[in-house]
């Protein structure tokens, strides 16, 4: 499998896919790691139909509001925009602190 980061200038994205590699490997996944640079939506689509894999796992932030207007929703862009499969996975650490998420009804 395939961790795909885009470094777009606002965040650590080498040291995020390690993170996230590391329970994977745990298991024995052979995990291999790409990060992309420019703007997040266009690379991961760019990314997607070049390499049109079975299932795509996206991380959310629970954006809602305001914000979730102004910067949009590239995980939910990506959903609409792919021909693969998509899972969407929430930080559930987050979800607590703003209330929102799976595990509450909503």
């Amino acid at each position: 499998m395939t961790i795909v980061g885009v470094d777009d200038g606002r965040a650590a994205v080498e040291e995020a896919v390690e993170a996230a590699s590391v329970p994977l490997t745990a298991v024995g996944a052979d995990v291999r790691h790409k990060i992309l640079c420019g703007v997040p939506t266009v690379e991961l689509l760019r990314h997607l139909e070049q390499n049109n894999p079975d299932l795509v796992v996206l991380g959310t932030r629970g954006l809602t509001g305001l914000p979730r207007l102004r910067r949009g929703s590239t995980a939910g862009v990506l959903a609409h925009a792919t021909q693969s499969s998509v899972l969407l996975a929430s930080d559930q650490a987050a979800d607590e602190k703003t209330g929102l998420g799976v595990g509450n009804g909503e």
